[in-house]
């Protein structure tokens, strides 16, 4: 229980520094706050991998608080691109015959 919480902090943390990666000024309570939300969206089987529902989500939290959409935006695909980029490197792992 412990650990999961602590993963989902970890990856609210990784989304906050995205967020300070592109001066945009939002207090960490606040993404922990709207992240459960985004990742709802992602689930939604509107799209693949929930790309553009987590957008239009982040989009819309950020909104309320006075952030541009467009740096909204491009935090919310920074952060689907640095959590897709380790997955890359499983691929060959993925088509690899055990010998």
């Amino acid at each position: 229980f412990f650990l999961s919480i602590l993963s989902w902090i970890l990856m609210y943390a990784q989304f906050y520094f995205i967020c300070k990666m592109f001066n945009i000024d939002i207090p960490f309570v606040y993404i922990l706050t709207i992240g459960p939300l985004i990742t709802l969206a992602r689930l939604f089987p509107f799209t693949f991998n929930g790309l553009g529902s987590r957008e239009v989500i982040v989009v819309y939290f950020f909104n309320i608080v006075g952030i541009n959409s467009t740096l909204a935006t491009l935090a919310s695909l920074s952060y689907y691109i640095f959590n897709l980029i380790p997955g890359l490197f499983g691929i060959p792992l993925l088509f690899k015959k055990n010998d």
